[in-house]
């Protein structure tokens, strides 16, 4: 198949065109959660009006007030709400009496956010009916309304937003007071309701409702009972922080939009689509699915993300240490810092690891951290999951001067039930490089291995059966990101590691040890083949992750959108099927799913760009704009093309 191939500084150029371009809403990025997209098939969870399922406690469920009011609910995909959507639900009530109303609502499962933690709430929503102040029928009294609202129970599903209800955004048919009694609101202009003080003031956000103009909502709820939101209309955008819900209840549980007529005869019509329900870290079944370490708390033994840290978020303890016959240095290296020099650009601090091995005849250091040992609600690692990881190697070792020349010369990634220098038997999975040729039972290190990355294939009872050479070499400075698929129930991984230009990766291969389990413990472990030798490498984004959903713009699977996704897209621009050695297309750059690599999704990894799995702005619900050097990659492939380009539901 032919695919035409553009260089990577001039698809990079796409991107700042279209970072500049992108409408108002792109806000946040929605990488997982329990979510509506209307896109499932009969019966499936994600359809109208769909079933339980993935998070969600019931399909979706239409509310009336009388038996003589009709109220129409619609799958369909006529005019999607947004570019890169299609599939969306449509309400069409028609009043039989003053004060008739219809509800669309959906209950989100107990357990699919954490109520004691921040979560969030997107949707985006579309007004159908005719809204002209003299010939409509909406601008006659305050009964005329919209709202998007959550409830705390089933009765909330009724008459619209009431003392059921948490937070509320609506826009009316008539002028309303804001909270002073003396602002005036103009009809048709969405509101925010904040309770704080006891009694409701309403806040004016400016943005009119407007018969076929898509509405992007965020909502953020936090366990104090105040919320924030943002709504743009694609132009303007109105947020409000630290507003008090009306019911002092932290997880509502309903998410509703509703409609409401003054008169008889009225007709309300609004349509829904990319509702999601979020919670950054948590997924669908509740509790934590994502334990990272970013090294962010800096040097500190009371910061959870520093060096060593504390338990929590996870990990039932700080990082350990072990040693013998060598000095280890540890030290966080934070921006500011005079020694500060990024893995890769953004990803801000990161953990500087130095061995110095000193006497004796045997010599390692090693630190590790336990995530599997501790008992959090919705994380289970007797199930599959994965560990992604960066490193660079701080050490010469590919100059006549290096002395990283020795079989016990090593890098070693492991999982281990303990802190571990070595490998051991109780690996489960093992990354190792090796300075030198040896032999042994099983494992030989051939010549061709030498300086590569290499990948263990155990028994499952002890045993080391083969080693695996990923092709990926070991080069002074060189930062490889590193993916590995558990899958507990089988025994067996995945593994691939990248180097920024190249992946070298190998399926289904067995543990080494014979527990049923992972150990837990994520070893960074080095060894010296004799004394007055240094290892040194840094370590950063540790990401062990389960049940996440592929994260928009993030191509390469490591957790982040960044240059590298970007030149991935770039090497693959137009292409319209799978192209060797990628598996898929969305390795390749196609993010809406739409089977062909163009501007569309150029526009979503521009949109989500700096995103980074478990990062402060993933959990402030915040879309990274690049830093000055990373913009000037960002110059202008196909410019011209980029004005209007859309992005898919992910963006909010």
């Amino acid at each position: 198949m032919k695919r035409q191939i553009y260089s990577w500084p001039l698809v990079a150029a796409l991107l700042l065109p279209l970072l500049a371009v992108a409408p108002a809403w792109a806000v946040t990025l929605i990488p997982r959660g329990t979510a509506a997209y209307f896109e499932g098939g009969f019966e499936s969870v994600d359809t109208y009006p769909g079933v339980a399922g993935d998070g969600w406690a019931a399909g979706w469920i239409t509310r009336k007030d009388a038996t003589a009011t009709t109220v129409t609910g619609t799958l369909t995909n006529t005019s999607p709400l947004d570019a890169g959507t299609n599939n969306y639900a449509n309400i069409l009530m028609t009043s039989s009496a003053a004060n008739s109303y219809s509800t669309l609502g959906r209950k989100y499962d107990a357990l699919a956010v954490n109520p004691a933690l921040d979560y969030t709430i997107n949707a985006l929503f579309r007004v159908e009916e005719y809204l002209d102040p003299d010939f409509g029928t909406f601008h006659t009294t305050s009964a005329d309304r919209y709202e998007i609202y959550q409830g705390t129970s089933a009765t909330a599903l009724a008459a619209g937003f009431g003392s059921a209800g948490t937070w509320c955004i609506g826009a009316y048919g008539a002028d309303s007071l804001a909270g002073d009694g003396v602002t005036t609101i103009p009809a048709g202009n969405w509101t925010l309701k904040d309770y704080t003080g006891g009694s409701v003031y309403q806040w004016d956000t400016g943005i009119s409702l407007v018969q076929g103009v898509t509405y992007a909502v965020q909502v953020t709820v936090r366990p104090d009972y105040t919320w924030d939101a943002t709504i743009s209309d694609g132009v303007t955008t109105f947020n409000k922080n630290n507003m008090r819900t009306r019911n002092l209840t932290a997880s509502g549980g309903y998410v509703e939009f509703f409609g409401k007529a003054s008169n008889a005869g009225e007709t309300r019509e609004f349509s829904v689509d990319s509702v999601v329900v979020n919670q950054a870290g948590f997924n669908t079944v509740g509790g934590m699915n994502l334990v990272t370490a970013k090294f962010d708390g800096g040097n500190s033994t009371t910061e959870i993300d520093g060096y060593t840290g504390v338990a929590g978020n996870g990990w039932s303890d700080g990082w350990k240490k072990t040693t013998k016959n060598t000095t280890l240095t540890a030290t966080v290296v934070s921006p500011g810092d005079a020694e500060f020099d990024d893995l890769k650009t953004g990803t801000g601090a990161y953990l500087s690891l130095t061995s110095e091995s000193t006497a004796g005849t045997e010599w390692y250091s090693g630190i590790a951290r336990d995530y599997g040992c501790i008992n959090v609600d919705g994380i289970d690692w007797t199930q599959a999951h994965t560990v992604q990881f960066k490193i660079r190697l701080d050490e010469d070792v590919d100059s006549e001067l290096s002395t990283f020349t020795g079989n016990n010369d090593r890098y070693s990634i492991t999982d281990n039930t303990a802190t571990a220098g070595t490998t051991h038997p109780n690996n489960t999975w093992a990354i190792n490089s090796f300075g030198a040729e040896s032999v042994s039972t099983g494992g030989n290190v051939t010549e061709e291995m030498v300086g590569k990355w290499c990948f263990t294939d155990g028994d499952n009872a002890g045993t080391v059966v083969n080693l695996i050479n990923s092709g990926i070499a070991l080069t002074t400075g060189g930062v490889y990101e590193f993916t590995v698929d558990l899958d507990p129930t089988t025994r067996t991984y995945d593994v691939s590691v990248f180097d920024g230009i190249s992946t070298g990766s190998a399926t289904d291969l067995h543990w080494r040890s014979a527990a049923l389990n992972v150990g837990g413990f994520l070893n960074f472990a080095f060894c010296a083949d004799s004394v007055g030798e240094t290892r040194a490498w840094s370590i950063d984004e540790i990401v062990i992750s389960q049940g996440l959903t592929a994260i928009p713009g993030d191509a390469t699977g490591n957790g982040s959108v960044d240059e590298d996704d970007a030149k991935r897209l770039a090497e693959n621009w137009g292409a319209m099927g799978v192209v060797p050695p990628y598996e898929s297309l969305w390795e390749m750059g196609d993010f809406n799913d739409d089977g062909r690599i163009d501007a569309k999704d150029a526009s979503i990894l521009a949109a989500n760009w700096g995103y980074v799995a478990g990062s402060a702005a993933e959990s402030n619900g915040a879309t990274a704009v690049p830093e000055p050097g990373a913009t000037a990659l960002l110059l202008t492939l196909l410019g011209g093309v980029a004005i209007g380009f859309g992005r898919r539901r992910f963006v909010a």
